[in-house]
């Protein structure tokens, strides 16, 4: 998310669980695993895609966004994304906004068309 830069981005949708250094219960099925986080994701994937689309109409975005509140509904925990998000703090803070929002219809339609007419968000 953000202004285009001509260095590499991070991307956040992925989480690495580490091992316990401690010897933990034994169980070493888990360790080295990497979690995925399907709303961080999709932030991911939304913001390569307004990368690379030749047109990056506003249905495309749009199409997008709506993509998204269906996964924050299922999962709406706004501080697992910043945590996962790191300094792409704007971002992190229009999910925030979005699971405020859940519960009214009318106030994530206005999120949604926010992010959708936004350059820099996604």
């Amino acid at each position: 998310a953000g202004p285009k830069t001509d260095g590499p981005r991070m991307f956040a949708f992925a989480v690495g669980v580490c091992a316990e250094e401690d010897g933990g219960d034994g169980d070493d099925a888990r360790d080295g695993e990497v979690q995925y986080n399907a709303v961080t994701l999709h932030v991911d994937l939304c913001c390569v895609a307004s990368g690379f689309l030749e047109e990056d109409t506003a249905a495309t975005r749009r199409f997008l966004l709506d993509r998204l509140v269906g996964l924050v509904e299922a999962c709406p925990d706004a501080e697992s994304y910043a945590l996962q998000l790191g300094d792409r703090e704007d971002v992190a803070s229009w999910l925030a906004r979005l699971v405020d929002t859940l519960a009214s219809p009318v106030a994530v339609a206005a999120l949604v068309a926010e992010a959708a007419a936004s350059k820099t968000l996604f």
